[in-house]
């Protein structure tokens, strides 16, 4: 702005707050008259003044420098070339400077040019193809590499002529385009290119999008009805056979759900899914969130495989830079790499996937067992032996030793040695045992019916632990297999002794969701046991519920891990005790407590003297101290194991016996009059009156 003798004004800085709402309204500014306009978009396209390409800006790239001068590697304002020098375009290598708009390699000119070389564009450009269309036949012979790219565009209406010469720059095959804001009045149509949309019917907002080179033969499948993820799906021939591609859009606001990942990847042919899923994790290059879990446990169950590339493809404002924009595959053989640029005028960089489809890789091969074949040879094998002692019982159940890595990490234990005190008590306790046990009535036989019945009722999607033995093998083992399991379980009674290959455990590690995964205290641990060992496990808990429940060891109070027990008949406890007190006009004070790490803290010691202390039949007792003796377990972290450890403390997580012999380690908790005791597991809750 200038004056009439055209001088220029003096510059005028107006802040407003935030929310105001009236600076349309504002008609004068220090006695000037003035029109406040919203910002106009230009439809022009961006040119970063870094590496001077086009599409993105200065600020999200990571390029190296090029001179927008004389095209060398060095920052423009420091180009120590004379201004008489000749001038060298870097994307043309043209006498003139990279932002001269005539230069053939900007944009608008490309697009003139392909105009100019295309005969009625478009023609064919169709919105939509009859799903019930059978897919079609494709020439397979020398198929190019598939190049699909995945963008989120944050609004596609104004950026359709840049996303064009982006194509042609770059040979786009098929585009994955997220956040179209599209509605299905309008057109978006891309010259050569087929599009399909899947659009909100009721607002702008979101809404996912595939445009795909018109000579490539396909079909669009039925449409998948997801609860929280937005998608567009196409299927088309390649030489290795049918591809499903998928474009994906999850709004970050929306939990990621398992049953939407089903119905998008159990499709019985080869799949790709790409775009914004808003997961992020680590393993793919990104900072963790809370939807990554059930990605993460879905892909893993299933069988599929998440590729993220190693850049950043968001560029928030308020926000570190992220990866947000990944590929989950399922049966896809074909060699794949991922990949990021810096084009395209949005938050977001596009990603590119390049699929080999004249090379594949080494197919997994699946192991199929034929189930009758197994159990006529496992019944062949089978051989009754009378079993005296712990080491014929050991040598019953020795398994295969497995090939192990070693992590380079050393785990310290976390927990300190008992006093020697406690162990002379212990030791003297001990001593009484063998005496006593004499007198007590031998416990009831295990039967094969009792086995069947255990097996039976276990879970199948349970994971095996160092043993390797899952569950499905063991509920097809035939009779005369069960009954040598039957004797080997009946000899662990007989003779008090656990074997030792039962007693080890894997421990793998799950990040918690929302923390810090470079923290180890914001990982849970989670046992592996022997599948073998939890039936042997059952068998004893089952004879000791019964003790407990004719000594009637455990409190009243305690509802936690007993049958017939639960937290509402607890829940509705306390509310009554409340407010039979509000009734008789009396204030109820409560303390809840919950014990950090209560499992993993409970002392052996301990879990002995109150084994003895509660009268329990001693031939069960010298069981379950095995059960605690000698404990090992190994960390495994990808395939590879730590040295082996010893648990000094705690009862194992995932055991079936733990919860048990936890509430037998708490169930001397100390009670007074006054009050009154809530117990369910660990969590303890103690109440008080008063009329005051």
């Amino acid at each position: 702005m200038r004056k009439k003798d055209k001088t220029p004004l003096p510059l005028v800085i107006v802040e407003l707050p935030k929310h105001e709402t009236n600076i349309y309204n504002i008609t004068t500014c220090v006695s000037l008259d003035v029109r406040i306009e919203p910002l106009k978009k230009t439809n022009q396209i961006g040119q970063c003044f870094n590496c001077q390409s086009y599409g993105h800006s200065q600020r999200n790239c990571h390029a190296t420098a090029k001179c927008l001068k004389c095209a060398e590697t060095h920052p423009s304002q420091e180009c120590p070339k004379p201004k008489t020098t000749t001038a060298k375009c870097t994307n043309y290598n043209g006498p003139h400077p990279a932002s001269y708009r005539g230069c053939p390699v900007y944009p608008p000119n490309q697009q003139m040019r392909a105009i100019k070389l295309t005969s009625n564009p478009w023609t064919k450009n169709t919105t939509q193809v009859d799903q019930s269309s059978p897919p079609s036949a494709l020439n397979t012979e020398n198929f190019p590499p598939l190049k699909p790219k995945a963008w989120n565009a944050n609004g596609l209406h104004n950026k359709l002529n840049e996303l064009h010469q982006f194509t042609l720059l770059n040979n786009i095959d098929i585009m994955l385009i997220n956040e179209t804001h599209a509605k299905p009045s309008d057109t978006l149509k891309i010259p050569n290119y087929i599009q399909y949309r899947t659009d909100r019917q009721t607002h702008r907002g979101c809404g996912t999008a595939i445009y795909l080179k018109q000579n490539l033969k396909h079909h669009q499948p039925s449409q998948i009805t997801t609860e929280n993820i937005e998608n567009t799906s196409i299927v088309f021939q390649t030489k290795n056979g049918p591809l499903q591609i998928t474009s994906a859009y999850k709004p970050p606001h929306k939990d990621l759900i398992s049953t939407d990942l089903h119905k998008l990847i159990k499709t019985k042919i080869p799949t790709l899914i790409a775009g914004n899923l808003n997961c992020k994790q680590r393993s793919w290059n990104s900072l963790n969130n809370q939807n990554e879990q059930t990605l993460l446990e879905y892909t893993y169950q299933n069988n599929c495989l998440i590729l993220g590339p190693t850049k950043p493809t968001h560029f928030g404002a308020h926000s570190a830079p992220d990866v947000l924009d990944i590929a989950v595959i399922k049966d896809i053989t074909l060699a794949i790499e991922i990949f990021t640029i810096n084009e395209l005028s949005s938050d977001y960089n596009p990603i590119i996937i390049e699929l080999n489809t004249t090379s594949r890789l080494t197919p997994e091969i699946k192991k199929i067992t034929f189930w009758p074949l197994f159990s006529k040879r496992v019944e062949t094998k089978t051989k009754i032996k009378t079993i005296n002692t712990a080491q014929e019982l050991e040598d019953e159940t020795k398994t295969r030793p497995s090939q192990t890595l070693y992590i380079d990490q050393q785990f310290s234990p976390n927990y300190q040695l008992i006093n020697e005190n406690i162990y002379r008590h212990i030791k003297k306790i001990s001593k009484i045992i063998p005496s006593l046990a004499q007198t007590d009535p031998p416990l009831t036989p295990i039967s094969p019916e009792e086995i069947k019945s255990i097996i039976s009722k276990a879970s199948n999607k349970k994971s095996p632990g160092p043993d390797k033995i899952p569950k499905k093998p063991l509920k097809l083992l035939p009779h005369k297999t069960i009954i040598k399991f039957t004797n080997i379980l009946n000899a662990i009674l007989r003779l008090r002794h656990l074997p030792q290959s039962w007693k080890h455990a894997h421990i793998i590690l799950i990040p918690k969701p929302g923390k810090d995964p470079t923290f180890p205290q914001n990982y849970r641990p989670i046992n592996l046991l022997s599948n073998v060992s939890k039936i042997s496990e059952r068998t004893i808990l089952n004879r000791l519920t019964e003790e407990l429940n004719h000594n009637q060891t455990l409190p009243n109070e305690q509802f936690g891990f007993r049958s017939h027990h639960d937290t509402t008949p607890q829940l509705l406890r306390v509310t009554e005790r409340i407010t039979n007190n509000f009734n008789n006009k009396n204030k109820t004070a409560m303390i809840c407590f919950d014990i950090e790490k209560a499992f993993d803290k409970v002392w052996h010691p301990g879990i002995i003297a109150k084994l003895c202390k509660a009268n329990l039949n001693f031939r069960l007792t010298e069981p379950i101290m095995s059960f605690l003796k000698n404990r090992t377990f190994q960390v495994k972290s990808q395939n590879q194991l730590s040295n082996t450890k010893k648990c000094k403390a705690g009862v194992p997580q995932e055991a079936i016996l733990s919860p048990t012999l936890f509430n037998i380690f708490t169930h001397d908790i100390p009670k007074h009059t006054q009050t009154e005791i809530a117990l369910f597991a660990d969590d303890i809750t103690i109440m008080t009156t008063s009329s005051k």
